[in-house]
């Protein structure tokens, strides 16, 4: 429990310092995996949360860096302040980037929302100060995120810009998890909530 909340205080203190775009996602990686270790110190429900959020984590990371690679292929840059209105220049790009973070930072409809969700139902019964204290972490980890992230996806559009027609597989990887993460979070299968429920309570 302690070192999952160390390493949530740590990405929540450098996503704010980081200038690199794939740093600040290495960054998110340590986050998720405090989480993670939360959920299996907690046990019970939150380690079904757990397993569930390790899973979710898993494709949203994914598509993620996917989509970090194909930027850095375009631009030539890990710059965070190198990089804005992907939207107007690349906009499939800048769609995958801004699905990746929504669903890295648990918004509905996406599955990390319910894992959390109940993580802090969980510590509200047993721990009710560390709920308070996850919910703060999280808003600010995604407040970071979501300020670089916005900034790159909006804003002005880039003169300079080699936006070159990629391969599709360049972006079909990222589509299939981000459509894998949508049905996830509206309607977990029968045979993966088994397999989920029995690696969680058959210890």
């Amino acid at each position: 429990m302690l070192m999952g909340f160390f390493s949530i205080i740590v990405c929540a203190i450098y996503v704010f310092r980081v200038k690199n775009y794939k740093r600040m996602f290495a960054y998110s990686s340590i986050e998720n995996m405090g989480i993670i270790a939360i959920g299996s110190a907690l046990g019970g429900i939150a380690f079904y949360a757990a397993l569930l959020h390790m899973l979710a984590h898993s494709l949203s990371k994914g598509a993620v860096f996917l989509t970090a690679g194909n930027i850095l292929h375009n631009t030539k840059t890990k710059n965070i302040k190198d990089i804005h209105g992907l939207a107007s220049t690349d906009p499939l790009n800048a769609w995958l980037l801004l699905l990746s973070f929504l669903s890295l930072s648990g918004i509905p409809p996406f599955p990390i929302f319910m894992s959390e969700l109940m993580m802090i139902k969980s510590m509200l019964i047993t721990y009710p100060f560390y709920a308070v204290l996850f919910v703060l972490l999280l808003t600010i980890v995604i407040a970071g995120m979501g300020k670089n992230v916005f900034s790159m996806v909006f804003g002005e559009k880039m003169t300079e810009y080699d936006h070159r027609k990629e391969h599709f597989m360049a972006y079909m990887p990222q589509i299939l998890f981000i459509v894998c993460l949508l049905v996830l979070g509206i309607y977990l299968p029968d045979c993966l909530h088994k397999v989920i429920t029995y690696a969680a309570f058959s210890i």
